[in-house]
């Protein structure tokens, strides 16, 4: 139900996107992955919070097993002063100063980048100012 949610878009139809080479296999050996370290339950509920931030419009953040993976796109590194998102040609992009604001509260303790989509030249001070541990692990 939870995805359902999430990934429903305005007109009610279920859009799954997949960063190239994920498979509907890899997302079941993660769920059931988790599943036996108990970090997901059948009957678990997903706060209405979840549900609210993975909106294209609150922050395409992705609460995959909550309290434990959270997937999100910072879409540009904030500079001082910067908005906490930018609404540019018809779609709201975030900065990541926006994903610290919001992991910070929710406990998490460390942000991992892994691959290349999102800026270039990410920057993770507003991670490390939040205090999260960043970590950078793509492949070079």
């Amino acid at each position: 139900k939870y995805l359902q949610e999430s990934l429903c878009h305005d007109d009610g139809e279920l859009k799954l996107e997949f960063e190239q080479g994920v498979t509907f296999h890899d997302i079941w050996g993660a769920i059931y992955s988790v599943s036996s370290l108990s970090w997901l339950s059948p009957d678990q509920d997903f706060p209405q919070e979840h549900i609210h931030y993975a909106s294209e419009i609150n922050g395409r953040a992705y609460f995959i097993v909550p309290e434990h993976i959270i997937v999100f796109h910072p879409h540009y590194t904030s500079d001082p002063g910067d908005p906490l998102f930018r609404d540019e040609g018809g779609r709201r992009r975030f900065s990541t100063a926006f994903y610290a604001d919001l992991l910070a509260p929710l406990g998490a303790s460390a942000v991992l980048r892994l691959d290349d989509s999102g800026p270039a030249d990410l920057d993770p001070a507003d991670f490390l100012r939040a205090g999260l541990h960043y970590e950078d692990l793509r492949a070079h």
